[in-house]
């Protein structure tokens, strides 16, 4: 088994469309603690039971590409509702995360000494899914 993995061949892609990522940042999914804690609770500690899930957000900060930043455009116009997406990041062994999201932010960053980049973020929206290699 290994010990680690680089993220070197990492790839992401939202609704099939791969972009050049250059870090991605999964936020992590949450469980909602719903109190039940009443005036009979054993000891005096509040009591819990698990809600519902939150899948998180997934962020990518990717190069600059001027086909990739007009799909992007296209999820942001002003004239159309976000709509959900499915998004994946494959591992280089070969396995896969993923789920569906929708757009929730968009920024650039044109330094003049370094490489453009853009940062897009998505809110998952559902389960999320891995598939091993």
């Amino acid at each position: 088994m290994p010990d680690g993995m680089s993220g070197w061949d990492t790839t992401f892609s939202i609704s099939g469309a791969v972009y050049n990522a250059k870090n991605i940042s999964l936020s992590g999914f949450t469980v909602e603690a719903i109190d039940i804690t009443s005036m009979s609770s054993t000891n005096m500690f509040r009591q819990f039971v698990p809600g519902l899930k939150d899948g998180g957000e997934v962020s990518v900060e990717v190069l600059y590409d001027e086909a990739q930043m007009e799909l992007v455009e296209a999820k942001w116009d002003g004239d159309n509702e976000p709509a959900s997406e499915s998004w994946s990041v494959t591992f280089p062994d070969g396995s896969n995360f993923g789920g569906n999201g929708f757009l929730t932010s968009f920024s650039l960053d044109n330094p003049m000494d370094d490489v453009i980049t853009a940062s897009i973020t998505m809110k998952v929206n559902g389960a999320l899914t891995f598939t091993s290699a």
